[in-house]
């Protein structure tokens, strides 16, 4: 149980290009918060200089508009800090992005404009061991789960972070053959002939 006196240590990602500057302005006038950190495009995006982190520490982290490694920088963060806590606010609204994301490490899952306010209660939220998606998440885990299989959504995941055939492969476990073969099923599912069509196909499900 944490000490609820105790400051929160919050070390911001901002690959946003600052679509919400205002989280960092109000987390930095808050006693309850203490700033460990901000960088801006991952140019460093690391706190490992910090050695052992101050408790609690969770990491904000506002994704750029392609996050395949923003993600590749999660999963490198939480194999070298298991228990880290990491709160992402993406434009993103899919499933298969949340899933991603989930699969990734990430604790809670925000909007891009959610309001500072509820970022910072979020904060305390995740601390404490909550957990939170966008309401949309729920009807589209629903309405994905019934139309794919598993390796379909796994592999649609893959497409969605722009993983090639070869990588699929690699990541998956099996044949470039079998990976074809996935794709093929998953395009005439949702009567596209691309990965790009795919991708779309799936953010506009509602």
């Amino acid at each position: 149980m944490r000490e609820k006196n105790k400051p929160i240590h919050v070390f911001i990602v901002d690959n946003s290009s600052g679509k919400n500057p205002a989280i960092a302005d109000y987390l930095s006038q808050s006693d309850q918060f203490q700033i460990a950190g901000i960088d801006t495009g991952m140019k460093s995006a690391s706190f490992t200089h910090l050695g052992v982190l101050p408790e609690p520490f969770v990491v904000v982290m506002l994704m750029s508009d392609s996050p395949h490694c923003d993600i590749l920088w999660i999963k490198k963060m939480k194999k070298t800090y298991a228990d880290l806590r990491i709160i992402v606010l993406s434009e993103y609204n899919y499933v298969l992005f949340f899933h991603t994301l989930m699969e990734a490490g990430v604790n809670n899952i925000l909007n891009m404009d959610t309001k500072p306010e509820q970022v910072a209660q979020v904060i305390e939220c995740t601390l404490d061991g909550h957990f939170f998606l966008p309401y949309s998440f729920y009807h589209l885990l629903n309405h994905i789960s019934s139309v794919f299989t598993e390796v379909e959504i796994q592999t649609l995941e893959l497409i969605a972070l722009e993983y090639t055939n070869a990588q699929m492969a690699k990541e998956l476990n099996v044949t470039i053959r079998t990976v074809e073969s996935r794709l093929t099923k998953i395009y005439d599912k949702l009567e596209v002939s691309s990965r790009r069509g795919a991708v779309k196909k799936i953010m506009q499900m509602k």
